[in-house]
């Protein structure tokens, strides 16, 4: 209630449409633009109204589910704005499964297509997507930011922006948008990028490695926690710290030949690098320059990716728990949707160590 008695805009929407709730069960859902357009509101208000009365139905979408209430009846669109180049598509697979997960668990819609950032495409058009996706029935909007270059985060701010202007509540995943001291303006769930860091190096120390490096790339927070963690783990145990970092823009070829030169330059003998994809090059790379892995250089990444079991050498990781992020993402979305007005909040997920022998020999017995 408001303070003067008068129930809020919503809950009247909501009361009036009540009485339709049967013929919508055969006749679908109307749209959140429909709702907004009749009773002259904001799209944000005739969503509060249709997700109050899709929590007393307990129906996803306008459909009964079977079983009755156990059902999520939510409807979210998904944007993963991940790095071009030669595994896009596996970095887009590993949050894309979780956001999966979570529709096959929970019942939930998970548009994964409407939105896209992937083509480059200009402000009207990603507008148009947003509009799409809102007048689909997504009640918010879940982005993971790109972390490759200023064009691609410029675009992601268009998003930003067209999700404003149609009253779709964004909370961002993975990472905030680039920049490595950007402000948080969105809710964001990440994982524990400052704990995987730390946990990596104190892996390596415990292995007895003395001059452990840290392979940077982007000028990201993701990256910036990561090696936050690394620093206070090398740096509290009086060992030298050791900053390697990634030429942007180059081919993977280029990035991770410029990586071992500067390995084997500075004398490392564990390199910790950003992703476990750019963990991998490195171990092609220095295995081609005959320096033995583990014993020569110890390497490690983040995520575990497929990949990362898909050589003779095992990658030591940090995994990435792509299902509990969706989760927890979606618990975010539905606060924002109770209180739009309330501060940016930042969950932060943790993830686990995965040892296995591109550190340490002994994890393949």
């Amino acid at each position: 209630m408001t303070s003067g008695g008068t129930a809020p805009v919503y809950a009247q929407i909501a009361e009036s449409l009540r009485p339709r709730l049967a013929g919508w069960a055969e006749s679908g859902w109307p749209t959140v633009r429909v709702v907004a357009n009749e009773f002259k509101v904001s799209v944000v208000t005739a969503s509060r109204a249709l997700q109050a009365l899709k929590d007393h139905a307990r129906e996803p979408e306008g459909e009964a589910e079977p079983g009755g209430g156990g059902a999520d009846p939510q409807r979210w669109a998904v944007c993963l704005h991940v790095s071009p180049g030669p595994y896009q598509h596996a970095a887009y697979q590993v949050t894309a499964a979780g956001f999966r997960d979570l529709a096959h668990k929970s019942g939930c819609g998970i548009d994964l297509d409407t939105v896209r950032l992937g083509d480059e495409p200009d402000a009207p058009t990603i507008r148009g997507r947003v509009r799409a996706a809102r007048d689909a029935g997504a009640g918010g909007l879940f982005l993971l930011p790109s972390r490759v270059s200023d064009a691609a985060a410029g675009r992601d701010e268009e998003l930003l922006a067209a999700a404003a202007a149609e009253g779709l509540p964004v909370v961002l995943v993975e990472r905030n948008l680039r920049g490595a001291t950007r402000p948080l303006t969105h809710d964001l769930v990440c994982f524990h990028d400052f704990g995987g860091g730390a946990a990596l190096a104190r892996h390596l120390i415990d292995l007895g490695r003395k001059r452990i490096a840290f392979v940077a790339a982007s000028d990201t927070c993701s990256h910036v926690e990561r090696l936050g963690g690394y620093l206070a783990a090398v740096v509290g145990t009086g060992l030298p710290p050791l900053v390697v970092h990634q030429p942007e823009g180059a081919t993977p070829r280029q990035a991770y030949t410029a990586v071992a030169d500067q390995l084997v330059a500075a004398g490392a003998d564990a390199a910790i690098c950003y992703h476990d994809h750019a963990a991998v090059g490195v171990v092609m790379e220095l295995l081609r320059r005959g320096v033995p892995v583990p014993t020569g250089v110890a390497v490690a990444g983040f995520y575990n990716m497929p990949i990362g079991e898909s050589f003779s050498i095992g990658l030591t990781t940090y995994a990435f728990p792509a299902a509990t992020v969706a989760e927890r993402a979606v618990d975010l979305m539905r606060l924002r949707l109770a209180n739009p007005a309330a501060p940016p909040v930042k969950l932060v997920v943790p993830g686990a160590l995965v040892v296995r022998d591109s550190t340490d020999p002994a994890a393949l017995a």
